[in-house]
């Protein structure tokens, strides 16, 4: 299933080889479409490591994309920016009403996929290049699964900017990031 649907592209500056490797999985969550092209791939590394619940986490890096429809409505020349409170209301009901419900449907889905319950939720805000490398580092993961936006598919590029970015950037996780076939 895996060979047909997606393509694999790797980076990992580990050395060795087994699955010593692949013991800790990343599963970064920008959209929910996204996220379903990696479910394959995540269910065959989450089954054929034994991986356990503790060892998956989602993660959602907030970009500040959220910003673009409130700042279409204003006019900075008449200084109608909003101040620090107005920035926080916003940042809270994005993540309220968008990333909650967004990590839960993808917890939803992993467990069905793959039988993992409650994997760990990690929110972040920033660069999400920066974030995706910084977490990995931190938490010891030895592998990120994530798929191409759509914006990258439809420009036939092999990869989006957050693969690109991570591929050139850091070294130390395997990335796997699964796109569609063209059916070849």
């Amino acid at each position: 299933m895996i060979a047909k649907d997606m393509t694999i592209e790797t980076n990992s500056g580990q050395a060795g080889s087994g699955s010593e490797q692949l013991s800790r999985l990343l599963l970064p969550v920008d959209s929910l479409a996204a996220f379903e092209r990696t479910l394959p791939l995540a269910e065959v590394l989450i089954r054929a490591m034994a991986v356990e619940r503790k060892k998956v986490a989602l993660l959602h890096v907030v970009s500040g994309s959220y910003l673009r429809d409130y700042m279409e409505g204003i006019s900075v020349d008449r200084g109608d920016l909003p101040d620090t409170e107005q920035m926080k209301q916003l940042r809270r009901r994005h993540e309220e009403n968008v990333v909650k419900p967004l990590m839960r449907q993808a917890g939803v889905l992993l467990h069905k996929t793959s039988g993992i319950e409650q994997a760990a939720t990690i929110i972040e805000h920033g660069d999400p290049i920066k974030v995706i490398g910084e977490v990995c580092r931190e938490g010891s993961f030895s592998t990120v699964v994530m798929s191409r936006q759509n914006e990258a598919e439809r420009g036939g590029k092999l990869t989006g900017s957050v693969t690109a970015g991570l591929l050139h950037r850091y070294a130390g996780f395997h990335l796997l990031s699964g796109r569609r076939s063209s059916g070849r």
